[in-house]
């Protein structure tokens, strides 16, 4: 098969990624079940003396961190994104179209011309 030799990147993850694969996923329970605890419990829309407003514990602090855990997935995502969108843009850029030639006019005749023979200034 011809695409047995083509590897895709995806699947393999980098060193880095590998470490922080625990971290991601324990980030990753904490935002979801904050997110569901906010959803389902009212009372934890607003202030509490000791933490402070707790959306921002519940999914605001999760999520930066997963954030700063995967900035170079992010960043390696993005600039792929920006690229194909590029290369689609200039995929569908239309192709100059070649102006079109001009028609030789027959050359006017001067209407103050001198009759045949007749000499300028005589």
């Amino acid at each position: 098969m011809i695409t047995s030799n083509i590897r895709c990147k995806r699947a393999q993850p980098a060193p880095a990624d590998s470490a922080f694969a625990p971290w991601t996923a324990a980030l990753l329970c904490w935002l979801g079940s904050g997110a569901a605890a906010l959803v389902l419990f009212p009372a934890l829309r607003g202030v509490d003396a000791w933490f402070g407003w707790m959306p921002f514990w519940l999914v605001v602090a999760p999520l930066i961190d997963l954030l700063a855990l995967r900035h170079r997935w992010i960043t390696a995502r993005l600039r792929a994104g920006v690229s194909g969108f590029e290369s689609r843009r200039r995929r569908t850029r239309r192709q100059a179209q070649p102006t079109q030639r001009r028609v030789r006019r027959p050359q006017r005749r001067n209407t103050n011309a001198l009759p045949d023979g007749a000499r300028p200034g005589a």
